[in-house]
């Protein structure tokens, strides 16, 4: 399940590379080549991302706090706990607001993984599956493996690169 190349805050949405943010630790020097994962400290913005082929899960480790997910004309409103999670689908442009300070994990999934699990999992062409983009206030099984994304992050060691594949 390996992608050949590592996984580089260039390949992201660019996020992280707004200047207000304040990144504690990244993935940018391990060497992991299906996932990227950051820890932040966000401030309250108003931008718009182009799409990127990877998928996005972002898990709110404080709150709750406001934000707004701004697709064309259409804005949705929601107020997420601290453990909630919002996920942007790969080949998504998206436009975001957030209203307050919000400590947070992202963690991109090569899209190459997600095809080969669903080939793994169901029949039909692996490259059709299809995720929506959606905030979730509640999925223990999301944070566990957040969690873990996060204490590989936090230990720094080399070997982290299999632990997260």
């Amino acid at each position: 399940m390996r992608a050949a190349l590592p996984f580089r805050v260039e390949d992201t949405h660019g996020v992280l590379g707004r200047k207000k943010n304040s990144t504690a630790v990244s993935s940018d020097d391990n060497g992991w080549s299906s996932i990227y994962a950051s820890s932040q400290v966000e401030y309250p913005f108003e931008a718009f991302f182009s799409a990127v082929d990877d998928q996005l899960i972002v898990m709110h480790r404080s709150g709750p706090v406001g934000v707004d997910l701004l697709n064309g004309a259409k804005t949705q409103k929601r107020t997420v706990p601290s453990g909630g999670l919002h996920i942007v689908p790969g080949g998504m442009s998206f436009g975001f607001r957030l209203h307050e300070e919000l400590d947070t994990l992202h963690c991109y999934v090569r899209r190459s993984v997600m095809e080969e699990v669903a080939a793994d999992l169901i029949d039909g062409d692996p490259s059709q599956i299809e995720i929506r983009p959606d905030f979730v206030d509640d999925d223990p099984s999301m944070a566990s493996l957040m969690h873990a994304v996060q204490y590989a992050l936090d230990e720094g060691d080399y070997a982290t690169a299999l632990y997260v594949d």
